[in-house]
């Protein structure tokens, strides 16, 4: 596969692109929930190089040992030192990777489509926002697609470093996140109904795969997926653990108890038709309509190339991913990520079949539409991950911890600073539910730290208790009524404003006032 100058020129500039969406200020936005979630669980394995899968939560193990690499490279060997960077540079990275297996098309795509898919990945919010964020997600599509360009790569050329790649992908896939299966669901439907009606054609390519490769495939596969599940060996009942996880996420899935059961058209809502508040109006509209051209040019060929079967088979496979998506009434507007991609890629292609509509007039239209569209892409994006980063307007800002939680943690900082005990200063946690994640990543750094549900009558009040609203009739019972005359201590707010956890979700502080004397 070789590249001209003007193409490698052309490929610097949109990668140019989204590094600049993705790459500054990686820090900047608070720590959502699952992001704190997943960084804790990541510090068992940094600081005591322990990790067991739980099939109930945190998802797969692969996200946890790769931020072993850019902790290792930084010198983090204690969760103290780990950066938000450290830890959204671990998905930022499967989000440039999606770039090198767009690169694995060129041979079978023309510039303009090549271009057109690089550049739709670039600047599209969803991607970028999600490329910035310590979840699985980022990883499962990344790695989805490379199964997916790996598997069409050894189906026409029969290599054996696709069939490795493939097979490798799909092993990461496994490990990362219990939903990979849902798109393996897809891919074997997008293969086979279309396919029923040309079954000798779909024979034929399959008698060309040596029967020793599909083997080989499986047992990379297993190995790769097992070493993740058995943490390399040590844990070999996360194998069985692995297994299990299915029923509780079917479960899960199909529940409607959980806050976050939503409307079928929901992911619509979020992609295409978002307005909140004064916000402003947010849409990826412009992907969905360059993805037209490519699935009807496909479609209407009686003899289509080997690009345009992949095309055709993307079509399939992002129409029964979204789906099966739009189905499961559990959703999170990072799940979108999963058929949104491939649409992306799509639309990528769409374009080159713009550039080579025969009447010059719609080309020139339709190219003023898709390049008026792509600027308006590119400044959402700018929107979503720098001023709106952690805004209501943001449509992939979900139950997201508020910008609060900075005047809650330096408040929280002055205190122990003042106090005699700095680090080792007891602070009391009471959150009905045990809600108050993120708290325990911003409060790391301290020793003493208790998280409770209830208000414990039987221990002694900490000097610094952070609390919600609804514990704090039993905790002004434990302050003010239970200790005797003379041993009751005068707590005061620790911070003088309102403060949110997240959006509607106040939280509370409160300091004793021999520590509060002593406040800067």
């Amino acid at each position: 596969m070789r590249f001209n100058p003007f193409q490698i020129g052309l490929f610097l500039i949109i990668l140019t692109v989204a590094l600049a969406l993705r790459l500054p200020q990686l820090a900047q936005r608070p720590m959502h929930t699952d992001e704190a979630v997943h960084a804790i669980k990541f510090g068992d394995l940094l600081e005591q190089n322990h990790y067991r899968y739980d099939p109930v939560e945190y998802h797969g193990p692969t996200l946890n040992y790769f931020t072993l690499i850019p902790a290792w490279l930084r010198h983090q060997t204690r969760l103290v030192k780990v950066t938000e960077t450290t830890l959204r540079s671990v998905p930022l990275f499967f989000g440039l990777l999606l770039f090198v297996f767009i690169l694995m098309l060129r041979p079978y795509f023309p510039l303009p489509a090549w271009i057109g898919m690089s550049l739709w990945t670039a600047i599209s919010p969803a991607m970028v926002f999600y490329s910035r964020y310590y979840i699985m997600e980022t990883m499962l599509v990344a790695l989805a697609f490379a199964f997916i360009v790996s598997l069409f790569r050894y189906v026409h050329e029969i290599r054996h470093r696709w069939l490795l790649l493939a097979a490798v992908s799909l092993g990461l896939m496994m490990a990362t996140k219990e939903t990979w299966i849902i798109s393996l669901g897809a891919m074997v439907m997008a293969t086979i109904i279309p396919a029923l009606h040309r079954r000798t054609a779909m024979m034929s390519a399959l008698k060309r795969i040596p029967g020793i490769h599909l083997v080989i495939a499986a047992v990379v596969t297993i190995v790769t997926a097992g070493l993740f599940f058995s943490s390399f060996g040590s844990n070999w009942h996360g194998l069985i653990d692995a297994i299990q996880a299915y029923t509780i996420y079917f479960q899960r899935a199909g529940g409607n108890q959980s806050s976050h059961v939503h409307p079928w058209y929901s992911y619509l809502h979020w992609l295409l038709a978002y307005r909140q508040q004064a916000g402003h109006f947010f849409s990826e509209l412009i992907i969905l309509i360059s993805s037209i051209p490519a699935i009807w040019h496909s479609f209407r060929l009686k003899q289509p190339t080997a690009a345009d079967h992949f095309i055709r088979w993307l079509a399939w496979y992002s129409l029964f991913l979204a789906l099966a998506y739009a189905a499961i009434p559990y959703k999170t507007p990072w799940n979108l990520l999963n058929f949104w991609q491939p649409i992306i890629i799509l639309a990528g292609n769409g374009i080159y079949h713009v550039c080579s509509f025969a009447h010059r007039r719609w080309r020139r239209i339709m190219s003023a539409i898709i390049l008026i569209g792509a600027l308006h892409l590119g400044w959402l994006s700018w929107r979503t991950n720098f001023p709106d980063a952690a805004a209501r307007s943001n449509p992939y800002v979900y139950g997201h911890t508020s910008p609060d939680i900075y005047k809650l943690v330096q408040a929280v900082h002055n205190a122990t600073r003042a106090a005699a005990t700095g680090d080792s200063t007891y602070i009391e946690v009471i959150c009905p539910n045990n809600d108050y994640w993120p708290l325990p990543w911003y409060f790391r750094k301290y020793h003493y730290v208790g998280y409770r549900s209830r208000v414990n009558m039987d221990t002694p009040a900490a000097p610094i208790i952070i609390a919600m609203p609804s514990v704090e009739p039993e905790l002004m019972k434990k302050l003010y009524q239970q200790p005797p005359p003379g041993q009751r201590n005068l707590y005061l707010p620790l911070t003088e404003s309102y403060l949110e956890l997240r959006p509607g979700v106040e939280i509370r502080s409160y300091i004793i006032k021999e520590l509060w004397d002593h406040l800067p």
